[in-house]
């Protein structure tokens, strides 16, 4: 009896050692997931403060530089879906590794582009290296989704929460980074720093997600079934929305230095310090936005109609608009003002909806499937609004100028409040959107508010078709 006692307690020893090792394991998973989430989307951002500046130096008008800043997302938007089945194959481990190599040996030798004097050969070469960049940094970022999925079903808001602030941070410093290496060292040196800190992460990111368990997945091939789960009214509604959130988030980018430099003549390094100010309040609501959704899952749609709306506001007071009878009150404080409220706004409409998406779509079999296929299509349809971002905005402001564009933009937003507060008032208590997150493994379906967040590493998956490592 005592030897069976004994048995018995260092059998529970020996689970609860797993367990506590497990969560050592997830915890440095995130740890690294957030860092190279954070160095990605400074690669996206370095180039803001100073970027339109040496174009227009070669002679580039504001359209043409916006669409450097747009191809970034455009090759994301096309490959992000294509990465979410890739890495059913390749292992998401390895996904997420080439992807940082290949991007930050890419923004090393956009670097060079500063010796690139002619206007045709400086633009076509900017636009040939971003593409690579987006490519590396598109494999990563849906990877990194990919495995948050997989790996903390039943924290999923707080966490995709927690790597977009991870991303905000990379927003936030990459251009306050970027101007002030441009006034110390010229064109080329954020690149090399920023290149050399993604080719660093690569072994750092390694050490950290460790050796990884094989897992085993059901992999679909039902195509039909996948075009069904998208083809109802939710799923078209939250797309629309995640476009649109995004191209909010990206409007400014390639507008706003011009804008500032036009009114206030503010250095390089003000202009990235002033940038930072979006991202910085995107940054602080965020996680804390995830967590209350996480709890309050009811709140997921008023989020994201009240984000909306400040959004409106803050584009109306940015422009300043005429609508608002501020079109002669250019301060600087009211800039300020606005691109915090647009930071605040665009946490509010992007954190929620990942879930959304996840909700709104008919249930696969496997976990697995499901979650890559979710990943990939969220990182596309944001990619898709990050593309049209900066070159509707280079566009119209070439046309009409910087306060009517924004004037105009502003019924994006508006538009999507409206039908979003429809939608939440009109739809039933059992609508797909309003019901809490379900996540199914082979054994049981966890509900998003009673899963242990080790339980999609501990427990084993019963089906047996194909094999990968994540």
């Amino acid at each position: 009896m005592d030897q069976g006692g004994e048995s018995g307690d260092d059998s529970e020893m020996e689970d609860s050692f797993s367990r506590s090792l497990c969560k050592k394991r997830l915890g440095l998973l995130l740890v690294s997931l957030a860092m190279t989430d954070f160095l990605i989307f400074m690669s996206l951002s370095v180039l803001a403060p100073f970027y339109p500046k040496e174009a227009e130096s070669r002679k580039l008008s504001n359209t043409m530089s916006s669409l450097v800043f747009g191809v970034f997302s455009l090759v994301q938007f096309v490959v992000s879906p294509i990465f979410g089945k890739i890495a059913l194959y390749t292992g998401v481990e390895f996904l997420f590794l080439v992807g940082l190599f290949v991007g930050g040996v890419s923004t090393i030798v956009f670097g060079l582009m500063e010796y690139v004097e002619d206007s045709f050969m400086f633009m076509s070469l900017s636009i040939i290296i971003r593409i690579f960049i987006a490519l590396g940094c598109s494999a990563s970022n849906t990877a990194s989704l990919i495995i948050i999925a997989r790996s903390w079903p039943s924290l999923l808001t707080t966490l995709v929460g927690i790597l977009e602030t991870s991303s905000a941070l990379g927003y936030m410093v990459g251009p306050a980074l970027g101007g002030a290496l441009y006034s110390l060292g010229g064109f080329i040196l954020p690149f090399i720093v920023l290149g050399s800190l993604l080719v660093i992460a690569i072994p750092i990111s390694w050490l950290l997600l460790g050796k990884r368990e094989k897992c085993e997945i059901v992999v679909e091939n039902n195509n039909y079934g996948l075009m069904r789960s998208c083809c109802n009214f939710n799923f078209i509604a939250v797309s629309i929305a995640i476009v649109c959130c995004s191209l909010i988030w990206a409007f400014i980018d390639p507008i706003l230095e011009r804008r500032l430099n036009s009114l206030f003549s503010l250095s390089p390094t003000i202009v990235g310090l002033v940038f930072l100010l979006t991202s910085a309040a995107y940054a602080l609501t965020a996680p804390f936005l995830g967590y209350v959704v996480d709890r309050r899952e009811s709140l997921k749609i008023p989020f994201l109609f009240s984000g909306f709306l400040i959004c409106a506001i803050s584009f109306l007071l940015l422009a300043p608009s005429k609508w608002l009878g501020l079109e002669n009150y250019n301060e600087l404080w009211l800039c300020l003002l606005s691109l915090i409220l647009l930071g605040i706004g665009s946490s509010l409409t992007i954190v929620p909806t990942f879930v959304l998406l996840l909700q709104s779509m008919t249930s696969h079999k496997g976990e697995m499937p499901k979650h890559s296929y979710v990943a990939g299509i969220w990182s596309c349809e944001f990619a898709l609004g990050e593309f049209l971002g900066p070159v509707i905005a280079g566009s119209l402001v070439d046309r009409i100028g910087f306060s009517d564009c924004l004037n105009y933009i502003a019924i994006i937003p508006i538009s999507m409040f409206i039908l979003w507060i429809f939608m939440y008032f009109k739809m039933g208590r059992n609508s797909p959107l309003k019901t809490e997150v379900r996540v199914s493994t082979s054994e049981e379906t966890l509900q998003s508010e009673g899963a242990d967040e080790t339980s999609s590493l501990l427990n084993e998956k019963s089906v047996h078709r194909t094999q990968i490592y994540t």
